[in-house]
């Protein structure tokens, strides 16, 4: 099978969640003897030599690369099979200052961004272009089932297939002391790591984020602002210190808007530390009772923090996660709504 899989550009300072997915998908598909690309938008020729074109990611950073894969694999005759990543926003946007909310729902990604989308069919609402994709698909493939519900309440009957994303970190024989919170992700509004930094204030845990200020500059200087001495943030960091760090953290913790899963917090689970995710998304379809959870206020992610610092990693969690959410069984579940759509 000829498969197209989006991504996005290498040297994209946005490159996430869904580029881990592109990447892991591609090596495991590859593995089983099928030929992958991973691009950003239609290669030259077109997409005629491909029999799936699969979509990564209905937000707004990467719609209208996502709209054009989409309408250039309707033209080719191939399958379209989109992994949305949706959730909601609207309890994320209220909890913005009110100038910020404003500002997110007149122009998402900035002056430039959002000129260059009125040019291209942005008059419609971020919301309908969605739909548009979503109708296009032959499969739809949420990573939960709130995922599934959260996309069929807003957009209608679709035609779903959940698929459990998953990590490729493993649990280490080595019995080793675990120290201090670890908070993997860009800082970002929504992944709340502020709320993070202000939760800690005092406890005397120490705390370290690891990820780009890039992309969102104006907030990591605010958490800059707000850490004090027992907070380092390390931006980003090799692959072998990423995973010491992993092995190294008692907690992780992530109190994002919502995560669907949280790739990081599989990471940390399989890696052997205790976690705090949100309880918005998908995260506790995958973690269960093996994580603590919270809101996105300080008070609420103090107290799951201390919980779970207090309790440690939970028996038995860190070999379930790994053998249960492999990059190979995600392929062989993403296979199957290839040949079913």
């Amino acid at each position: 099978m000829r498969v197209l899989l989006q991504g996005r550009d290498r040297s994209a300072s946005r490159r996430g969640g869904d580029s881990t997915v592109a990447d892991r998908l591609a090596r495991e598909l590859e593995s089983l003897g099928h030929d992958v690309v991973i691009a950003s938008r239609p290669p030259d020729g077109g997409l005629g030599r491909f029999d799936v074109v699969h979509a990564i990611n209905l937000d707004r950073s990467v719609l209208t690369e996502t709209e054009t894969l989409a309408r250039a694999a309707r033209a080719a005759g191939a399958r379209l099979v989109v992994t949305p990543l949706w959730w909601p926003l609207d309890r994320y946007v209220r909890g913005m200052p009110r100038m910020q909310a404003l500002a997110f729902r007149a122009k998402g990604l900035g002056p430039v961004r959002a000129l260059r989308d009125r040019r291209r069919e942005s008059l419609r609402s971020v919301r309908r272009r969605q739909a548009a994709v979503l109708a296009a698909s032959d499969a739809v493939c949420p990573t939960g089932r709130s995922e599934a519900f959260a996309l069929e309440d807003a957009f209608g009957p679709l035609r779903t297939a959940v698929v459990a994303l998953a990590t490729h970190r493993r649990p280490s024989a080595e019995r080793r002391p675990r120290c201090g919170v670890l908070c993997v992700g860009r800082l970002d509004p929504r992944k709340n790591q502020l709320a993070l930094i202000t939760a800690l204030r005092g406890s005397g845990i120490p705390l370290r984020l690891i990820g780009t200020g890039e992309v969102f500059p104006a907030y990591a200087a605010r958490c800059r602002e707000a850490a004090g001495a027992g907070v380092e943030l390390s931006g980003f960091v090799s692959e072998a210190e990423l995973d010491e760090a992993y092995r190294s953290a008692r907690v992780h913790a992530l109190p994002s808007w919502f995560e669907l899963p949280g790739l990081v917090s599989l990471d940390a689970a399989a890696s052997g530390a205790a976690v705090v995710v949100s309880r918005a998304g998908t995260a506790g379809e995958y973690l269960g009772r093996g994580a603590a959870y919270c809101s996105t206020d300080p008070v609420s992610v103090r107290s799951a923090v201390m919980d779970a610092y207090e309790a440690g990693p939970p028996e038995g969690l860190a070999a379930r996660v790994a053998s249960t959410y492999t990059w190979r069984a995600t392929a062989e579940c993403y296979l199957e709504a290839y040949h079913a759509s």
